[in-house]
């Protein structure tokens, strides 16, 4: 039986229509809980509005925002290179068959969450990566 190690990791990460959903589905339900906390007379109006606007505005950021997506590269080494930065020792945080979580340390030693959908990268893509969350290089 052939073992074949892969130490090198290039592809393109794009748009996740699972994460589009995910979010969608969040923050409407939040703000469909201000609404019902504010048809109980629970909150005050003001402070209701206050929420649902924060709310608002972050969902727009977030669905809009391209956090998941561009070129990533990874050496035998433990480095990866991602959206023209550099980390260090990617530790994969949540494994499933849908979504990995890994952590990333930048330069100055800070936690990055980085979140890759299925839907993101073709199949060889996410099967590598995988395989790296299941079997660090470092």
């Amino acid at each position: 039986m052939r073992i074949i190690a892969k130490n090198y990791i290039e592809s393109e990460l794009g748009f996740s229509q699972y994460r589009h959903r995910g979010l969608i589905l969040l923050y409407s339900g939040l703000m469909m809980a201000i609404v019902s906390l504010l048809w109980w007379s629970v909150f005050p109006f003001g402070l209701a509005f206050l929420f649902w606007d924060f709310l608002w505005d972050e969902c727009v950021l977030l669905v809009n925002q391209s956090d998941g997506m561009g070129l990533v590269d990874m050496t035998h080494k433990g480095e990866l290179y991602w959206q023209s930065r550099a980390y260090s020792h990617p530790h994969c945080f949540f494994f499933s068959s849908w979504l990995m979580v890994f952590i990333l340390l930048d330069a100055e030693n800070k936690r990055r969450y980085w979140l890759i959908w299925r839907d993101s990268c073709d199949e060889k893509t996410y099967r590598s990566l995988a395989l790296l969350a299941k079997f660090p290089l470092t």
